[in-house]
């Protein structure tokens, strides 16, 4: 039986390839004849088991169908599931992909690592879900193709850096997330890019790129004590970061060193579109609120408020010029792609360097 050592750890090893039949292999080698061929995709969601890394051979894409695959089985701490792509010579790590059709690939079990996938899917619901406590996704491409809803990622208590997450949904969310960390990501949306709800919310280094409506970071349900938003690049939707806390129990809110650009598209005088926009069912007492070191261009306001007072809002800048190398209002893969890293523009890129971290400060408002 074919072992490795996969990030300090000595896994089992199970190979899924796109070419072979379910049911006639143990999976145990990257082969597509005998008992010890690779398993189909049915394969490794019937028997996957904790201390296994499924490599995921690119050697063309797995068969689309309609049906939701979940993998349900638990890993541990020492013995976690790994999902991995690599090349077909198994030589190396690299994006295995999946056309899952209408269906959705659902990763349930805890100790979940899923990394080095492009899985497609045109589903209603989602793309893909991590759905566990102390699962991580990082280095995959996630998309969804659905015009009209379907997310792209669903990530409940984990965390999912260095991903490529889109959805094409009109009315969709590219990233649902609740009691997670999302960090470093490129999230790419038709309609709201990073929705959450249910627990805290940590997000950092991501790059959301919209289509000029909805919002940017969303939440509109119960939004719970810890909330931290920090330098990410926000383009191109109504709101920047939209939060309603219905529950009335936001104790920490921390947004600071964001980007926000071309925030706009919203006239209505109660409720202009702006970059930040915080409401609540009724006034907060004894949080601690923190709007510092954000910078914003071409965006209409800068902050909406129905419950705050604004005495902690520091060090938050307009931009004089566009602070992009190069910006563009289509964000799909073009011959020219957009270029969202900082430029050395005074008044623009520069302004957004170097931001010294904030002073903070109690505030009480009963």
């Amino acid at each position: 039986m074919a072992t490795a050592i996969v990030d300090g750890k000595t896994l089992e090893i199970r190979y899924v390839r796109p070419d072979v039949t379910a049911g006639l292999g143990d999976g145990t080698e990257n082969r597509t004849d005998g008992d010890t061929r690779a398993w189909a995709l049915t394969d490794a969601v019937d028997h996957h088991a904790a201390g296994m890394e499924i490599r995921f051979i690119n050697y063309g894409s797995f068969t689309a169908d309609t049906t939701h695959r979940s993998f349900d089985n638990d890993g541990t701490g020492s013995q976690p599931i790994i999902f991995s792509g690599r090349n077909a010579s198994d030589t190396a790590y690299e994006n295995a992909y999946l056309n899952r059709g209408a269906g959705s690939t659902i990763f349930n079990g805890k100790n979940t690592i899923v990394r080095y996938l492009d899985i497609v899917s045109s589903s209603s619901v989602q793309t893909v879900s991590l759905s566990n406590s102390r699962s991580l996704m990082y280095n995959c491409k996630i998309l969804n193709t659905n015009v009209i809803s379907g997310m792209g990622l669903l990530l409940y208590r984990g965390c999912a850096f260095n991903n490529y997450i889109e959805s094409r949904g009109v009315i969709a969310h590219a990233l649902s997330s609740s009691f997670s960390v999302v960090f470093g990501n490129k999230v790419i949306s038709k309609y709201n890019g990073v929705y959450y709800d249910n627990g805290n919310m940590f997000l950092f280094h991501n790059l959301i790129i919209g289509n000029g409506v909805a919002n940017g970071v969303y939440s509109e349900e119960y939004v719970s004590a810890l909330n931290l938003i920090q330098n990410n690049t926000i383009y191109n939707f109504n709101y920047g970061i939209n939060i309603y806390a219905t529950n009335n129990i936001i104790k920490n809110i921390h947004i600071a060193n964001n980007l926000f650009h071309t925030i706009s598209g919203i006239n209505n005088p109660s409720d202009p579109s702006a970059c930040i926009a915080l409401r609540m069912a009724a006034l907060q007492s004894d949080y601690f609120l923190t709007i510092y070191g954000n910078r914003y261009y071409n965006c209409d306001n800068f902050m909406v408020d129905d419950k705050y007072d604004t005495e902690n809002l520091n060090n938050n800048i307009e931009c004089l010029a566009d602070p992009f190398v190069h910006t563009d209002v289509n964000p799909s893969y073009d011959s020219d792609p957009p270029d969202y890293s900082l430029n050395n523009v005074t008044g623009g890129g520069v302004s957004c360097k170097n931001i010294p971290p904030p002073v903070y400060n109690w505030t009480w408002n009963h």
